[in-house]
Formats: C-alpha cells, structure tokens, sequence
C-alpha cells in the first residue's frame, strides 16, 4: 500500500506540468509481479519525475561524489523524507524504511533499480524492487 501511494504522492506530477513536458496528462505506475527461485519480486515503476539524487545526497550528509546506487538507497532510510511538506501521505520520513523492515522481516530485501537520466531535469528514472520468500517455494521444501 504504501509503495504505491508513495509513486502516486512523490512520483507522479500534476496533470500540467506533465503536459508541459510533453508527457501525457495522466500518469502512469506500473507493478509486476515475478518468481525468482525461492523469492517473490514486486517491482514498483511510475512515468513521474524520478529521482533527485543530488538533492537525496544532501539530505542524507553523502559526499557529491558517493556512488549513485548508495544515495538511491537511502531512500529507505529512517527519518529521511524528500517531500517538500508534511501532509498525511508524506513528509515524515518513515514510511520507505519500514517498507525496507518488512522486506527483511519477509526474508527479502528492498531496492532501487536505476533507470535513465531525464535530461531535462536531471532526475533519474527509478524502479523500487521488493523481494521477499516465496510462501509456496517454502511450503513445497519442507514437504
């Protein structure tokens, strides 16, 4: 649940803005679903404005030159937020890392999949990959 509101709230511009750049007017996100051995995957992506990973690198203290799938990954971090207001989807900064908990508490983890490079914005495209063990695999092991 949260994963989602998260790509509508953060992710996805007004209807206007997205026309500016010439996008269409409705946004779009896109789940799948997939088996990798023992793990279920759920991989979550939206058309919206990406990430800002300068932006995300000053709000988590990273050097300018960190490696950019280490300041990806601090979205997950506790406390750390890129809303620019607290409203009561977003702003508090503890929604993606216990998104993250619960992966692990599953067996699985939680990640960012780099995308392209918006030229425009210098945002870059991102996919949020969350695995965790699969149920069934488990219950044909142990049978």
């Amino acid at each position: 649940g949260h994963v989602l509101r998260n790509a509508v709230d953060h992710g996805l511009e007004a209807a206007e803005d997205r026309l500016a750049r010439g996008k269409p007017a409705a946004g779009a996100v896109r789940v799948t679903v997939g088996r990798d051995g023992g793990h279920v995957t759920v991989r979550v992506a939206d058309d919206g404005r990406g990430l800002d990973l300068a932006q995300l690198a000053r709000k988590a203290g990273l050097e300018d030159d960190a490696p950019e799938q280490e300041i990806a990954r601090c979205v997950f971090r506790s406390g750390l937020s890129t809303a620019g207001q607290v409203d009561l989807v977003s702003g508090r900064g503890v929604g993606m890392d216990a998104v993250a908990r619960m992966m692990t508490g599953l067996g699985g983890a939680a990640d960012v999949e780099l995308g392209p490079i918006d030229e425009a914005t210098g945002r870059r495209a991102f996919t949020l990959r969350l695995s965790m063990l699969d149920p069934s695999f488990e219950q044909r092991a142990t049978a």
